[in-house]
């Protein structure tokens, strides 16, 4: 089965604790929502997903997104509430996506 054209990935509360690379082949998907789950990181791959628009990483593990995460010029809103996310990485974040809505502590 291919999920080449799959466009919203709903994953929520789901204790999943990591992401395989293949994720970054999702070309069309636009809304990734991993609210609840166990991740502590977001694998590099993530900057494939060029037409993202939406990502909820609410309450995970995550401290530090990838580099790659400057590929996802489309992405109008993260969500990285409840992560232990420095404020430096936050900074970070939101100079690389300054078109980005980025919600955190």
């Amino acid at each position: 089965m291919k999920f080449h054209n799959l466009i919203e990935l709903d994953l929520n509360g789901n204790l999943i604790s990591t992401l395989p690379e293949e994720i970054g082949k999702l070309k069309r998907l636009k809304k990734l929502y991993l609210f609840g789950n166990s991740l502590t990181s977001i694998p590099p791959q993530i900057g494939g997903c060029t037409s993202l628009e939406i990502i909820n990483l609410k309450s995970n593990k995550i401290s530090k997104l990838p580099p790659e995460i400057a590929n996802l010029k489309k992405l109008k809103l993260l969500d990285l509430r409840n992560n232990p996310i420095s404020s430096e990485e936050i900074t970070k974040i939101k100079n690389i996506l300054p078109n980005c809505i980025i919600l955190s502590d």
